[in-house]
């Protein structure tokens, strides 16, 4: 029982964690957001149908 209940709040603060690093961090998540259009453009070059 104390495994099933750890389990959750363990994922939880980790989630919390780095929802508090990224809005720490704007410069870090606009530097991704930019990494994510570039790949979003990389993926429709190669599969335009996509």
């Amino acid at each position: 029982m104390t495994f099933h209940h750890h389990s959750p709040r363990k994922r939880a603060s980790g989630y919390s964690i780095l929802q508090g690093f990224i809005r720490n961090n704007d410069n870090l998540s606009a530097v991704i957001s930019a990494q994510m259009e570039i790949w979003k453009f990389k993926i429709t070059g190669i599969y335009p149908e996509l």
